[in-house]
């Protein structure tokens, strides 16, 4: 079995289109290919969650109504995302916009979605299709618990292909 490092696979849903307006997080801290720890919260963010968005993900105004708010949140989970190897997301670029502007991180991200294309060519590179030709159980969609644990698992198998080489991608 191949050396698994830490790392840390995450995903968000937003209130609206506006950056920074995260309206749940979760993440998941593999170490040795176990999960080591697994975090999930509904965050009350700045500008209240537009109607299409519930549609998308589920979560109405009322749900954050009492949440905490970002900046709360982030003084504790902070200290997860600056213990790990690296950092993943499906589809890195939506999720780092909206964590980074909170607060950047001097931490490598690697994308699921563009990894797992490069090496399996699946024509759909959703997360629920990727999840289904790897077969892992994926849950709700736009779930960020069931999001960021499916995105874990993608990270894993990645890890485990033999064609793959973290130092290289690590060192794009």
């Amino acid at each position: 079995m191949k050396h698994f490092p830490t790392f840390l696979a995450f995903d968000l849903e937003t209130a609206n289109a506006r950056t920074g307006s995260i309206c749940s997080i979760a993440f998941v801290v593999i170490e040795n290919g176990k999960v080591k720890h697994f975090h999930s919260d509904l965050i009350k963010p700045e500008t209240p969650i537009c109607a299409p968005f519930t549609k998308i993900h589920g979560i109405t105004n009322a749900m954050v109504y009492r949440a905490i708010d970002f900046d709360s949140y982030w003084k504790q989970a902070r200290t997860y995302f600056n213990q790990v190897d690296f950092i993943c997301a499906h589809n890195v670029s939506f999720d780092k916009r909206h964590l980074f502007f909170y607060e950047e991180l001097d931490i490598p991200f690697l994308c699921t979605m563009k990894l797992a294309n490069e090496i399996w060519q699946i024509p759909d590179k959703k997360l629920t299709t990727v999840a289904q030709f790897l077969g892992i159980d994926h849950g709700t969609h736009h779930n960020a618990s069931d999001d960021a644990y499916t995105c874990a698992q993608i990270m894993i198998e990645i890890l485990k292909d033999e064609t793959f080489d973290l130092s290289t991608v690590l060192n794009r």
